[in-house]
């Protein structure tokens, strides 16, 4: 049989455990929140830069061509 005290500190660290995991559910469901939030974001700035790219591809490859035949048309 416990004695008083000893049950009272069982009763303690059963309160700490209880109390410990709930924090760790809680952190984790936020957690898993914040990284769809976080995952969407980083979809979106992907796709951003991708576009950039492809802009900036686009005018390196065709600018030149572009403005020269604009060059031509108006030498015509």
């Amino acid at each position: 049989m416990l004695n008083f005290e000893s049950q009272s500190s069982f009763i303690r660290i059963q309160l700490l455990l209880v109390t410990y995991s709930s924090l760790v559910r809680h952190a984790y469901t936020l957690m898993l929140h914040f990284c769809r939030i976080l995952m969407f974001v980083h979809q979106r700035a992907s796709l951003m830069l991708a576009s950039a790219w492809k802009l900036l591809l686009f005018r390196e490859l065709w600018e030149p061509y572009i403005l020269h035949k604009a060059h031509n048309y108006s030498e015509e």
